[in-house]
């Protein structure tokens, strides 16, 4: 019964506006134009009609299933974007401070091509951890990120990029997925031990 006074008063609601509209309108026709911003707070409050899908969630055991999952999982996600983070930031720092050490002249006589390419990738750390971000989910191709390591500073600062990669998707993605899928099981198990009793 409550959600049918909740639907009641999201039809008051809309009825109170289509009003407003008809009377304001009436009134821009004849004299100055008013304030809108009640009516605005009306529309606004017409959004609350998408709370009526909660109910629907009752009925779709599949759909509750999932939604309760993805909630459950988000302090798994939390910690594996804060892991993610962190061995971006340590990569971060060694591929800017390569980057500096090739422009200052460490590894030879700095090229303007040498410094302008490893600069536009790895020139500072929010740059750098930006690209290790791309390398991982298919923003930019690993060539593109390598190439310029290997050509104008080691080719073993492009095998630690590779590594980098390689243990991001290979390993850091699996244990990632593990660990939703296990917890999202978990839940599930949780849940239909509930239902039982």
């Amino acid at each position: 019964w409550r959600w049918n006074i909740f639907d009641f008063m999201l039809v008051i609601l809309q009825v109170i506006e289509v009003l407003g509209l008809v009377f304001t309108s009436y009134e821009r026709s004849s004299g100055p134009s008013t304030n809108m911003s009640f009516l605005r707070v009306l529309r606004f409050l017409r959004l609350l009609r998408i709370l009526r899908l909660v109910r629907l969630m009752q009925f779709i055991g599949e759909l509750n299933a999932i939604i309760s999952s993805v909630a459950n999982s988000l302090r798994s996600l939390f910690w594996t974007g804060l892991l993610l983070l962190l061995i971006m930031y340590i990569m971060g720092v060694i591929f800017a401070q390569t980057t500096v050490s090739y422009k200052v002249g460490v590894y030879g006589e700095p090229t303007e091509a040498g410094s302008q390419e490893l600069s536009h990738y790895w020139g500072s750390l929010t740059r750098s951890m930006l690209s290790l971000y791309q390398a991982i989910l298919g923003g930019l191709d690993w060539d593109d990120l390598a190439r310029p390591l290997a050509e104008f500073v080691s080719p073993y600062m492009a095998l630690l990029f590779c590594l980098y990669v390689g243990f991001a998707l290979l390993a850091g993605m699996n244990v990632i997925t593990g660990v939703f899928v296990e917890s999202a099981r978990e839940k599930a198990e949780e849940g239909k031990r509930n239902e039982f009793m």
